[in-house]
């Protein structure tokens, strides 16, 4: 099914805490899920209003109750919602006392992993019962107020359940409770096994395998688990968020709009944490967002390319030497923002359009015009790939040699990286500039050698492709030859 996003433009406060200074705290989008080409409704657990949890999950109670793992009150209650709809259930729950019972109920449901259809129930019930207000998650509470974090990541990595939409929901579940506990109600939360199970999930078979099914329902749980700051701190330090940038360069082969939308969807989340700079820029993910995504012909996934990047204005990962604003401006940004304002948008995505595109532009104009030649050098290098152009020539390295020393030769460090890239063209560029520096930089043989960039020029002589093998000849004399100029 298609989904769309709607991003909150209000400021909002996730569990208290400022996500990054000076910025409007924010609160997450309200997913629609499109049931029919006529429109689109608010995301439910039901996929018909009329539709009961029922008929859905058909739980044989007297044999629940039977086994001892519920007392006859607690399945009576967990019934009469099951057979209610979604509406008639956020007006029972206005009913504390019932509320209370339930939300005991569901817990002590949740834990009877062996029903896989009471499982089920319990999840989606849940979800219901916690979407929209935090503070029904007391209700959920053990006498000690404790909250059953940890039998719900259960159900989510439970192996023997099949059924990957009732994890899907237990995630919800999980996230809403943590997004509402104190640190003492979920101080026996564990969340490796939770991003294990989540990384296992989204991980492709291969570079460019294509996207399965599996993958998808990894992305949906991931993006309902991001809704806790808890999980999306925790992922940002593991393998998972390379794989997310994977899917956002559509390395998997014939990748969909749902997948690059869900995994969009999660760095947008990711986005407001200061850091995930340093791998978004290993990856040159903003390149990807702007040449890939900003472009990208579905709407819901050029509105949340517009809002990461946003997001990530002004941002740099000093290591790494990179400033993401200059990236965004060499991977031509400016086109991209002016062919946005002439797409057709609908009324209800028009405003936030503007105002993104607006923020963009206004913080990036100076850039557009001030960035000076070797600027724009060190912007492209940053990027991953080399293109044509006035700034691999003699004369431009004849005038901005000196230049290269910015960052103890930060520059002369990524274009020794990028002699291993898989782009033919960005290899050969590599492989002039590097000999162009030796050339004009007293001592820059020495430098390129230090960074074992000598070696790599050496091996790309035997090169598949005639282009780099005539390239890294032509380098290699420039590195053995003393008086380049005289021969």
């Amino acid at each position: 099914r298609a989904v769309s996003a709607v991003l909150s433009s209000s400021a909002a406060v996730v569990r208290g805490t400022s996500l990054r200074k000076g910025k409007a705290l924010y609160s997450f989008a309200v997913l629609f899920h499109r049931k029919s080409q006529t429109g689109s409704h608010k995301l439910r657990i039901m996929s018909d209003k009329a539709e009961t949890l029922a008929s859905q999950f058909p739980v044989n109670w007297g044999s629940m109750a039977g086994t001892n793992l519920m007392d006859q009150d607690e399945c009576s209650v967990v019934q009469r919602f099951q057979q209610m709809s979604e509406d008639e259930i956020q007006e029972r729950l206005s009913d504390q006392s019932l509320a209370k019972e339930l939300g005991a109920a569901l817990t002590r449901l949740a834990r009877v992993t062996a029903d896989k259809v009471g499982v089920g129930l319990a999840c989606a019930l849940s979800a219901i019962v916690l979407d929209g207000t935090r503070a029904r998650a007391d209700l959920f509470a053990n006498a000690e107020g404790a909250l059953p974090v940890q039998e719900f990541v259960r159900i989510v990595t439970l192996d023997s359940l099949d059924n990957q939409s009732v994890k899907v929901n237990a995630c919800k579940v999980v996230a809403a409770l943590l997004n509402s506990g104190s640190e003492a109600q979920i101080a026996h939360f564990s969340v490796e096994p939770l991003l294990k199970w989540v990384n296992d999930m989204i991980a492709l078979s291969a570079p460019d395998a294509a996207v399965s099914e599996s993958n998808l329902i990894g992305l949906r749980a991931a993006g309902a688990l991001f809704h806790s700051r808890i999980v999306r701190l925790a992922f940002i330090n593991t393998n998972g968020i390379h794989t997310l940038c994977d899917y956002i360069a559509h390395k998997p082969k014939n990748i969909s709009s749902d997948a690059v939308y869900r995994a969009s969807f999660c760095l947008w989340a990711l986005s407001y944490h200061d850091e995930v700079v340093p791998a978004l820029c290993s990856h040159n993910t903003v390149v990807h967002l702007v040449s890939k995504n900003l472009p990208h012909i579905d709407d819901k996934i050029s509105r949340l390319a517009l809002s990461t990047l946003v997001n990530l204005l002004n941002q740099e990962d000093a290591e790494q030497g990179v400033q993401l604003n200059d990236v965004m401006v060499e991977a031509n940004i400016g086109k991209c923002l002016l062919e946005l304002t002439l797409r057709k948008w609908t009324n209800k995505d028009q405003k936030d359009v503007d105002t993104d595109i607006a923020t963009l532009n206004n913080t990036l104009k100076g850039k557009f015009s001030a960035m000076n030649s070797f600027d724009r050098y060190l912007a492209e290098v940053t990027t991953g790939t080399l293109k044509e152009g006035g700034m691999h020539t003699s004369k431009f390295w004849s005038e901005n040699v000196s230049r290269f020393e910015h960052k103890e030769f930060l520059a002369i460090r990524l274009l020794v990286n990028l002699l291993s890239s898989e782009d033919d063209t960005t290899v050969v560029l590599a492989c002039r500039d590097l000999g162009e520096f030796a050339r004009f930089y007293d001592g820059g043989k020495k430098i390129i050698q230090h960074y074992k960039g000598k070696v790599k020029i050496m091996k790309l002589m035997g090169h598949e492709n005639r282009d780099v093998q005539k390239a890294a000849i032509l380098a290699s004399a420039k590195l053995l030859i003393t008086n380049w100029e005289h021969v």
